[in-house]
Formats: structure tokens, C-alpha cells, sequence
């Protein structure tokens, strides 16, 4: 019998008329005008009744199920409310002690008199606690000489003009519409009504965009008023401090959209004064209140700020990144995106090494010939993008050669053993000095030198590269070749020197390293007995003399031609670029290695390499990486037969061989449709007649020979046409996309395979590229030839 709860109110069910959770617990069950009883209540319950009939069993468990989710959800709002209040106090409690830590007091910091016979007996300083707990106090907080004088700071924004409009990051700093408010403080007036606002986040962020011009003063500069150096260096410490207070102030629950603007403007400082592990925790601690705040559910320039420099510095200093795929919306960021998500690419493959999945490596091929096609080295006028200045195209440039170095660095190791991967030493080495091309024109482009240690660190790392290439005596050059190299590398190092005779950088520090190597070549280094060198994020450097030779011994211990992510992070994350500890070791350790006095010929290109892999062992990588094109084949439908291992039988020309005849129909034709979409979208090319302009595509591959299957002929080629001209399929008479092709056979690297195969066919691909030379290593990967590069180190030793 069923029993209603109205029904029922007031009075006391005993036994079997109990509600479920009190006939559980033994207890009497009383209705007070509720709907539930009073153990439920008191225990935030569902009350429900033992006796439900059979029909509406299912509709009463929904409704049981949607309110026992309603009160779960209650309770975790009240739990975050509770969060956030311990948090207020928390900060509220450190805010304390900077207050208690502070000499000089402001005007409010006045002592409260309290009459003693008073009954409100209150301490002292709680009340003065009490104040500084508020935004406001923190604020009135703020030292009237934080930042420089009226007449320096007026100095300042003269001689910084420039860097209101040409920053070296504006393509990656892009956060506001309208091309006037990226000068954001453009004058002393905005200044000091920044720091008089009552907005803390506006304030933090005039603050930082100060640091950001002081950082760009020459040595020379000096303070208006005196006329003593100004000394930049102590004002950028003394605001870090203070935006710090502020942050703490304005991140509970979480930040508004100006204190994430000045995170972004932080990275900006951080970048350009060398303090790469600080860079990257502001952009974290950006993507988290972005993310409170919702911005990456929404089209955001801020978010695409700091989605793009999570990436960016997340693979430079070794680190996983913190954000998601994201598909490119905004036309502007184009190529920064591209740049973002290559650089998520990569640090996957660098992050996962021998389980790094097939279709990782296929994004990083696909995603670096589309950023070639964006970024090309040569600018025509005609195509600057209006978004973009000749500058950050030049930036632009020096990124996609530090991509394409890092991507093919890990396998240029096996070209002195095995001849299929010259092609990724030959990428190394145009990628290095096509990052010191860009550096070159990034700098000759300003009009006043920027600092930015972070462009001249990677175009130190290339200078680096073409170094150890040079000191390989497997690797020959000839007269003329080598001394372009060292020319290239002279013209660096003169840019160098030019630039820390005027600012305060690294730049001298890398100058010295780079011409302590070339005397070493030379045999002509006159430093110290043994001298070592710790190069952030790439390895140590010692070069060594004897007294009684005239020559002299390099040894360069890295990590880069592994994969690059650091072993020992804790060691490498550090503030500043000079101060790694020099202890700190290089190279995977997970398997047994030889020792580091080897010699380059030993480790790169010399005879032992079997003994090496002997004592290395077989690692899995190629297995693992290359099974998404084995097993059951490629593609997964769309073909009565999948084959396995398709880019190896495309670099031995074999991919249309032991087909079905309908399969290798499907495949000329898509090959041909994606073809023309292809060359429309990247050069233009518009084919009007699909089955004339198909006959030539067939005519051309005639002429390659054994890319056709035996059985070939004319009237296969006409059933084949009239496939095509039939097919709803595979129309001839419309062209298809890379989104098309992957849903219509069900893999994501099947497009890559087709537009292979029309390179081969017509020699390049639509808008340039390297397809050979990615088709060798995905191939390479299928066949397992990527052993050993998770336990590979380098050690260079050069004596003359």
C-alpha cells in the first residue's frame, strides 16, 4: 500500500512505515509539515518511502537520482565558499606580515588611541591589520619613489618611443582590438593616473610595462634629475616586489582581466631580461584565472596570448604544456597559433620519446610544411601581411627555423651510419642558419637595439649547432663552404658584441663562448688551462689546453640531440639564464651509455655504432610509434584492401603496387582532387576541366617509372576515368579537402600519404616544401630505425 508523505505529516512511523534511511537506522520517523522527515533533514537525505509500486519505480529512481545531484552540488558550493574565505584569510594573513615588514608607514598607518577605560579594548595593531586587508590599502601601499622621477620618467618614454609600436613579441603580445591601446601607457599623465586608480590589476600592469621600458635603457642612461646612472636593474627588482603584493591582493577568488593583461606583460619582462622559469610560471598562473574567469570558452585575444606563449616556453625550458588543442578563429594569429600548436607537438614527442604515438609525428610533418608555406624565407611586398611589420615576420622566421631544428635534431645523430637520414642533418643545419638570417634581420630592422635574451639565445643554440657540424671531420666541407659557415657565425657574434656595448645582457657571454671555440678550431685559444662553460638549456661546454702543446681539446656535453627535455629540471629551472648549476648533468640515463670522454667520431659517425646500439639495447620507439600503419593497415576503410606500412612503400615508390584494381582508382583520383584543392588554396591554380586536367596527372605519373602497378594500360586508365566520372564518391568533377579525405577513410594521416604521392608526381608539393625528407623519416619510423635516441648523448672533442 502505498503511503503518501502528505498524508502522513505529524505523526510517527514505526516498523515497516518507516521511510527507507530511518528503517535502516532504527529510528522513529516523524513528519514535521515536511516532505522529508527529521533524521533526513538533519542529515541531508533523501527521504523516501519503502514501498513504491512497481510502475513507478523508474520514473521515482530518476527523480531520487536528479535530487540527491542537486544536493551534491550544494554541498560543493558551499565547500568552494568555504575555500575561497580560507584563502581571503590566508592572503589576508601574509598581507600582515609585508605590513609588519615595512619602515615606513603611510599616512593611515597612524596610531589608533584608545581610551584605557574604554570598553572596547581592541590591540592596536589589529586595527591597523583590519586596513591593510583591503585592495584599497595595498594600493595606498605603493612607494611614491617606486618608479622613477617626473623628468626621468618623461626621459624614458622619449627614448622608448619606438617600443611602444615595434616590441620584438608584438606578434605574440596582440591582446586588445584597437591598434591604439597596445601602447597602453604611452605617456606620464597615464602613468601616474594608473597608479592612482583604484583598479589593482591596472595598476600591477602600468607597473610592469614600466619594468618593460627600463629593461630597454641602455648602459648609459641616467637619471634626469642627478645626472648619476639610473640604474634600472634595482627599480625592475623593487616592482617585481610590489606587483607581487599586488597579485596577492587581487587573485582571490581570482584575478581580474587586467592583472592577467600584466601576467602577459610579465612574460614580456621575464623573456627579455633572460628569466625564461619565471616567464613561464606568469603564464600559468595567467591560464589558470583565465580559466576561472571563462575566456577560453569564448573568442579571446588575451587567451590566445597566453595559449601561444604556454607552448612557446613550455618546449624551450623542457616542460609539458597546460593547454588544449584549439582550432585557429582569428585570422590575424594565424601563424602564431600554427606556431603555438607545432610547438605542443613537439614537446609531446620530446615528453613521451618511445611512446610517442605515429600520429603525433604526422602532425609535426603536416604542421611544419604548412608553417613553411605561411613563413617562407623570402618576403615579396606585395605579400606583407597588413597585421604584421617586416620585424615580426623576421621573428616569425627565426621560430619556425628553431622548430624545424628541434624536430629533426634527435635523428640527424644516425646520418654517419646510416645514409637515408643526411637529409635530416642537411634540415639541421639550413634551419640553424636560417634562424641566424632572421636573428640578423631582427636586429638590423631597429632603429635602437632591443634587449631580448631569449632571440639571441636561440640564435646562439643555431650558431652552436653549425659549430659542432664544422668540428666533424666525417662530415667534410669544402674550403668555400666552411668559410661561409664561419662567416655566418663571425657576423652573429659581431651583432653580439654590438649589441652589450650598449645594452645590459648576455650577449657579451655568448660572444666570448663562440670565439673561445673558434680559437680552439684554430688552435690559437690562449684562455685558461680548462675552462667550463654551462649553456642554459643545451649543456656544458669545457675546452681544455696542455701547456707544452699548442693545441687544445673541446668537449660539449648536451642533451639537444636527444630528445631536449631536461633530466634534471629542478637544476635547469632557473631565474636567470647564468645561473645553472654547473654540475648538473646531460642526456637520458635510463639505459647504460659509454662514458662522455668519447669523441664525436665515436658517438656521431664513427665505426662503433653497432657495438653502441649492442650496448643500448633495442629501444621500442619505432615499434610503438609506427603502429597506427601496421597491423590492420592503413587506411582503416574506404579501400576493399589496407596495407601496411604506407610511407614506406611511398619512399620506394611501390605504394600503388599489390592493390586491388578499385583501390588504386580511389587512390589516383583522390590524390588528384586533393591536389587541386591543394593548389588552389595555397598558389591560386584553378583547374577548370577535371577530366582533361586528370589525364595529364595520369600522363605525368606514365613517366615515372614503376610508380604505376605491372598491370597498367590504356584501357585500365579508361575504366579508371570512367571510375571517376561515375563515382559519388570519387567525383572527377569536384575537388576534395584534407577534413574530406580523413572522414571518408577514417585516418588521419591518409592525406599526407595522398598529397606524397602527388609530390612524386609532379616533384614538389602545392606551395614548396620537403616532402621527400619527411616521407624518409616517417618511413624510417615504420621500419624501426629510430632505435636508441631516447639513450643517446653527445660528446664533442676536437683536436688540432
Amino acid at each position: 500500500m502505498q503511503h503518501s508523505f502528505k498524508e502522513r505529516h505529524n505523526t510517527t512511523r514505526l516498523g515497516t512505515k518507516n521511510c527507507t534511511e530511518c528503517r535502516r537506522r532504527k529510528v522513529s520517523c516523524v513528519f514535521d509539515d515536511q516532505r522529508r522527515c527529521r533524521q533526513c533533514l538533519t542529515h541531508s537525505l533523501l527521504c523516501e518511502s519503502q514501498q513504491v509500486p512497481p510502475s513507478e519505480q523508474s520514473s521515482h529512481d530518476k527523480d531520487r537520482i536528479i535530487q540527491e545531484l542537486n544536493q551534491f552540488v550544494t554541498q560543493v558550493e558551499s565547500r568552494m565558499v568555504e575555500m575561497q574565505e580560507s584563502i581571503r584569510v590566508l592572503t589576508s594573513q601574509l598581507d600582515k606580515c609585508n605590513v609588519a615588514g615595512s619602515t615606513d608607514k603611510s599616512p593611515h598607518q597612524q596610531e589608533v588611541h584608545i581610551p584605557e577605560n574604554s570598553q572596547l579594548q581592541i590591540p592596536k595593531e589589529t586595527l591597523a591589520n583590519e586596513r591593510s586587508q583591503t585592495p584599497m590599502s595595498e594600493l595606498e601601499l605603493i612607494p611614491g619613489d617606486i618608479i622613477p622621477n617626473s623628468q626621468t620618467l618623461e626621459k624614458i618614454l622619449d627614448y622608448s618611443d619606438q617600443l611602444l609600436q615595434s616590441l620584438m613579441l608584438w606578434p605574440f603580445a596582440i591582446i586588445h582590438n584597437n591598434q591604439e591601446d597596445r601602447g597602453i601607457f604611452c605617456n606620464r599623465d597615464k602613468i601616474f593616473d594608473a597608479l592612482k586608480s583604484r583598479d589593482i590589476g591596472l595598476a600591477s600592469k602600468c607597473l610592469i610595462w614600466t619594468s618593460l621600458l627600463l629593461s630597454q635603457l641602455p648602459k648609459d642612461f641616467k637619471d634626469a634629475e642627478t645626472g648619476l646612472p639610473l640604474c634600472p636593474e634595482k627599480f625592475i627588482d623593487r616592482i617585481l616586489t610590489q606587483v607581487s603584493i599586488l597579485y596577492l591582493a587581487d587573485c582571490t577568488p581570482t584575478c581580474s582581466i587586467n592583472s592577467i593583461e600584466a601576467l602577459v606583460l610579465q612574460y614580456e619582462l621575464f623573456v627579455a631580461i633572460g628569466r625564461p622559469s619565471r616567464a613561464w610560471k606568469c603564464i600559468r598562473a595567467g591560464i589558470e584565472n583565465a580559466l576561472l574567469l571563462g575566456l577560453h570558452l569564448r573568442p579571446s585575444l588575451l587567451w590566445d596570448a597566453l595559449w601561444i606563449r604556454d607552448r612557446q616556453m613550455s618546449l624551450i625550458i623542457g616542460l609539458p604544456y597546460g593547454t588544449l588543442n584549439m582550432d585557429v578563429q582569428t585570422t590575424e594569429l594565424d601563424t602564431p597559433r600554427k606556431i603555438g600548436l607545432l610547438s605542443g607537438f613537439i614537446s609531446d614527442r620530446d615528453r613521451l620519446r618511445q611512446k610517442t604515438p605515429f600520429s603525433i609525428m604526422t602532425s609535426i610533418v603536416d604542421g611544419m610544411r604548412e608553417l613553411k608555406i605561411m613563413v617562407p624565407d623570402e618576403w615579396a611586398e606585395a605579400d606583407l601581411n597588413s597585421a604584421f611589420s617586416p620585424i615580426e615576420h623576421a621573428i616569425m622566421r627565426l621560430y619556425k627555423h628553431t622548430l624545424n631544428k628541434m624536430i629533426h635534431l634527435p635523428y640527424s645523430q644516425f646520418a654517419g651510419y646510416d645514409k637515408q637520414f643526411e637529409y635530416t642533418r642537411v634540415e639541421v643545419l639550413e634551419s640553424a642558419e636560417g634562424a641566424l638570417d632572421a636573428h640578423g634581420d631582427i636586429r638590423s630592422l631597429q632603429e635602437k637595439p632591443l634587449r631580448c635574451d631569449l632571440y639571441d639565445f636561440l640564435a646562439f643554440n643555431a650558431a652552436l649547432v653549425l659549430f659542432v657540424d664544422l668540428v666533424a671531420k666525417e662530415t667534410p666541407r669544402t674550403i668555400e663552404e666552411e668559410a661561409h659557415i664561419w662567416t655566418v657565425i663571425t657576423k652573429f657574434v659581431s651583432r653580439l658584441r654590438k649589441t652589450g656595448e650598449v645594452l645590459e645582457n648576455a650577449a657579451e657571454q655568448a660572444a666570448d663562448v663562440l670565439e673561445d671555440l673558434y680559437a680552439a678550431y684554430k688552435g690559437r685559444y690562449r684562455g685558461q688551462p680548462c675552462k667550463v662553460t654551462t649553456i642554459p638549456y643545451f649543456g656544458r661546454l669545457t675546452i681544455s689546453r696542455d701547456s707544452t702543446k699548442a693545441t687544445a681539446t673541446i668537449e660539449l656535453e648536451s642533451s639537444v640531440y636527444t630528445f631536449r627535455v631536461p633530466d634534471e629540471t629542478g637544476k635547469e629551472l632557473i631565474d636567470d639564464w647564468t645561473e645553472i648549476d654547473s654540475s648538473g648533468t646531460y642526456g637520458w640515463r635510463e639505459k647504460p651509455t659509454r662514458s662522455y670522454s668519447q669523441t664525436m667520431r665515436e658517438m656521431l659517425f664513427g665505426n662503433d655504432w653497432k657495438k653502441h646500439k649492442k650496448t643500448c639495447g633495442k629501444g621500442p620507439s619505432a615499434q610503438a610509434a609506427g603502429s597506427s600503419t601496421r597491423g590492420s593497415g592503413s587506411p582503416p576503410k574506404g579501400l576493399d584492401q589496407p596495407i601496411p606500412d604506407p610511407f614506406t612503400r611511398l619512399d620506394k615508390g611501390k605504394y600503388l603496387h599489390n592493390r586491388p584494381e578499385k583501390d588504386v582508382y580511389r587512390l589516383l583520383i583522390d590524390c588528384y582532387r586533393l591536389r587541386v584543392k591543394d593548389m588552389y588554396t595555397l598558389e591560386g591554380e584553378v583547374m577548370e576541366d577535371g577530366l582533361s586536367e586528370f589525364k595529364e596527372f595520369i600522363a605525368k605519373m606514365s613517366t615515372r617509372k614503376g610508380l604505376l602497378p605491372s598491370w597498367w594500360t590504356p584501357e585500365k586508365q579508361t575504366e579508371c576515368e570512367e571510375f571517376g566520372m561515375g563515382s559519388s564518391e570519387q567525383d572527377l568533377k569536384t575537388a576534395t579537402d584534407k577534413a574530406g579525405i580523413i572522414q571518408h577513410y577514417g585516418d588521419p594521416q591518409f592525406p599526407m600519404q595522398l598529397r606524397m604521392l602527388g609530390e612524386t608526381v609532379y616533384g614538389k608539393a602545392p606551395g614548396g616544401g620537403d616532402g621527400p625528407a619527411m616521407r624518409k623519416m616517417l618511413a624510417s619510423m615504420e621500419a624501426g630505425g629510430m632505435d636508441g635516441m631516447a639513450t643517446t648523448m653527445l660528446d664533442a672533442s676536437r683536436f688540432r
